[in-house]
C-alpha cells in the first residue's frame, strides 16, 4: 500500500491505524524507500521503536510517522509523510545443516565450522 498524509505541522507527526477486511497471517510490516541511515531506496522492516513505526494487531495495524523521519520517504520535514507499506509473514528459517570435511582435491580440503549465533566460518587447508 502507498498513501500521502499532507497538512501537517513540519517535522510533526501522525498515526494512521489501518483495518483488514479478512484476517491475515502477517508478523512484521516493511517499507519501501530511503532511510536517515540509509539514503538509498530498500525494503527494511518498520515496526515500532518508540518514535516511529507499525504496531501489529490482529485485525490491523497502528502506524506512526514522523514527519521527515523513518517512513517518510522524501525524508524531509516539509508538512507530508510519503510512504510505501506491506504487511509481510517472516519465513522461519531452514535447519542448520553443517559440513564437517569436504574433499576438494589431493591434498586440499575445507572445513565449515558452525558457531552458536549462526554464522559460518569458512577455512580453506591445503
Amino acid at each position: 500500500m502507498n498513501f500521502t498524509v499532507s497538512g501537517l505541522t513540519p517535522g510533526g507527526s501522525v498515526t494512521v491505524t489501518n483495518f483488514f477486511h479478512d484476517t491475515i497471517a502477517y508478523d512484521t510490516v516493511f517499507a519501501y524507500g530511503p532511510t536517515p541511515v540509509n539514503p538509498q531506496p530498500h525494503w527494511y522492516q518498520f515496526l515500532f521503536d518508540g518514535a516511529a513505526g507499525a504496531k501489529l494487531d490482529l485485525d490491523g495495524f497502528t502506524l506512526t510517522f514522523i514527519d521527515g523521519g523513518k517512513g517518510d520517504h522524501d525524508l524531509r520535514a516539509n508538512g507530508a509523510i510519503t510512504t510505501v507499506l506491506a504487511p509481510a509473514y517472516k519465513i522461519p528459517p531452514g535447519p542448520l545443516l553443517s559440513l564437517s570435511i569436504a574433499s576438494v582435491g589431493s591434498g586440499e580440503s575445507i572445513t565449515i565450522d558452525p558457531s552458536r549465533s549462526g554464522s559460518r566460518r569458512t577455512l580453506l587447508r591445503c
